[in-house]
């Protein structure tokens, strides 16, 4: 979160548009909760990945 924050700082100051998109809901909860800029740059789209973050993989062997 910290680099993509970065980056997203970095863009702006150079006077770009950043724009995220193609995120799982759980990315975009992520995102927000840690910096709500996100929902700025953050692109909602009908074929965002429907997939779920595994806290713990190894459980799912």
């Amino acid at each position: 979160m910290e680099a993509i924050s970065n980056l997203v700082e970095k863009y702006e100051k150079a006077g770009k548009k950043v724009k995220l998109k193609h995120l799982s809901e759980e990315c975009k909860l992520l995102l927000n909760k840690n910096n709500p800029k996100f929902q700025a740059v953050i692109i909602n789209a009908i074929d965002d990945p429907r997939y779920h973050v595994v806290e713990d993989p190894e459980r799912f062997n």
